[in-house]
């Protein structure tokens, strides 16, 4: 590890994940939460449906959510919600298809191995949310790289390394617009 103490000799460091920081849609300084410290977030393995094919294995991802910033409810702020975490595809791990409905989302792929990590995205002529494997448009992607997922599209996620695994930082940017129950933007 890294040895910090002349820093620490030189700076005041703060040992908790909330700091003193502007809030500007309050126009006043509030305790916020401002990091996430990965081994302190609770990591959950994301679910296994029933539609995969055996070719594709049973291996999962695990997801933990490093912040949730709701969306103001003033409608006319000019502020978005978003939620900021972390995805951990372990070798041969997938994230199944999801669709981003109203938000949008970015993803960075931290570490893998090199051409590893597939993204694969629903056929934009096809129903919502949906994608099927003879229709997607796929790419292979290395750390460093980013891709994003516009609103309305599915997307799917594969590490196929056998020995790798592949650690990414997502962002998901949710609508200035309300939206209804099921999800879809509500008209004023």
């Amino acid at each position: 590890p890294f040895e910090a103490s002349r820093l620490k000799r030189k700076y005041h460091f703060v040992e908790s994940d909330e700091i003193q920081v502007w809030d500007e849609a309050m126009e006043d300084a509030k305790t916020k939460v401002s990091s996430g410290v990965f081994s302190q977030l609770t990591v959950s393995d994301l679910p296994l449906p029933r539609t995969r094919t055996k070719a594709e294995g049973r291996v999962v991802g695990k997801a933990a959510q490093s912040f949730n910033v709701p969306s103001p409810d003033d409608p006319n702020s000019p502020y978005v919600g978003y939620i900021v975490g972390q995805l951990l595809l372990p070798p041969r791990g997938i994230k199944d298809p999801e669709s981003t409905g109203a938000c949008s989302q970015v993803f960075t792929v931290c570490s893998c191995q090199p051409n590893s990590v597939e993204v694969a995205y629903g056929d934009p002529h096809e129903e919502e949310g949906s994608l099927h494997p003879e229709t997607a448009q796929r790419r292979l992607l290395s750390a460093g790289d980013q891709f994003r997922v516009p609103p309305g599209n599915a997307y799917r996620l594969a590490n196929h390394s056998k020995s790798k695994d592949c650690r990414l930082a997502w962002t998901i940017i949710r609508p200035r617009v309300a939206l209804n129950n099921n999800n879809n933007m509500r008209t004023p």
